[in-house]
């Protein structure tokens, strides 16, 4: 996000709906970035120039995802565009019903089953993938901090190798002081 504010481009999207949203924002990233936004209405016209680098896009991720694989994908899965990792503000996508409707119940349960199953991404995954494949090929590496989960494998070694080193430093200190021993290996 601080790229995004730092970056001289204007930030464009379709309405005003994400403008209202990050105007509000304490983050002193979101201001940089609301000072510099455009609504932009022409939706051909706004996508071709932020592949270009002219604007950078802030719509829904679903959205540019999908826009992303249809028209700016090629036959090997590269594309030019990159969506940040990072999102502007949290939006959801709800469904509404009429007040005192009997299936609200049932509807929300199956909703929340079907989003604690993980199967709204997996099918968003789906739909994408059938429009084109991204390549797993990223731009540049990055390097991520290991986690103590990540470590702990290394962390039983160490423990394991320590142990061993402690028993047999003791031996040697006990097997040094026996006299039988020290006949034995000093003779």
């Amino acid at each position: 996000m601080f790229e995004a504010a730092d970056f001289p481009a204007p930030v464009v999207s379709f309405g005003d709906t994400f403008l209202k949203a990050i105007e509000g924002s304490l983050d002193p990233s979101l201001q940089r970035i609301a000072g510099k936004y455009i609504v932009h209405y022409d939706f051909g016209a706004a996508l071709g120039n932020a592949s270009q680098g002219n604007f950078i896009m802030g719509e829904s991720r679903q959205f540019l995802e999908f826009n992303v694989r249809k028209r700016f994908t090629n036959n090997f899965g590269e594309t030019r565009m990159h969506i940040m990792q990072q999102c502007l503000t949290p939006y959801r996508v709800a469904l509404a019903l009429s007040k005192g409707n009997p299936l609200t119940g049932p509807f929300s349960e199956a909703i929340q089953r079907l989003v604690e199953a993980g199967l709204s991404k997996k099918w968003l995954r789906d739909e994408l993938d059938a429009i084109a494949r991204l390549s797993e090929v990223s731009e540049k590496a990055s390097s991520k901090p290991w986690t103590l989960d990540q470590l702990q494998g290394a962390f039983f070694a160490y423990g394991a190798v320590s142990l061993i080193a402690c028993v047999t430093f003791g031996l040697e200190r006990t097997m040094r002081r026996s006299p039988r021993i020290r006949r034995f290996v000093y003779a």
